[in-house]
């Protein structure tokens, strides 16, 4: 998992079978962690079926859903945004 300088997160990734052991959510608490140390109010996220529901979790609203092509294949993925106090 990442955080460019704009507050947005990509790769939030956790390999199949270390889902379920706290691994994202790890990995999400240091982000947010960075993030309000830099002052941030607002973080952004591009995320999958499977990220959705985990952003959800964390207090996160899908801003739309939106269809985006990678490497020739189209799919469809979740804008979403929490804003941070």
């Amino acid at each position: 998992m990442t955080m460019t300088a704009g507050g947005y997160i990509d790769l939030a990734y956790v390999a199949p079978r270390h889902i379920g052991k706290g691994v994202a959510k790890a990995l999400y608490d240091a982000i947010l962690a960075e993030a309000l140390q830099e002052g941030r109010t607002k973080l952004r996220a591009e995320a999958s079926h499977l990220a959705r529901a985990f952003f959800e979790r964390q207090g996160w609203s899908v801003v739309r859903r939106q269809t985006v092509a990678r490497g020739g294949v189209r799919m469809t993925n979740f804008l979403m945004e929490k804003t941070l106090p």
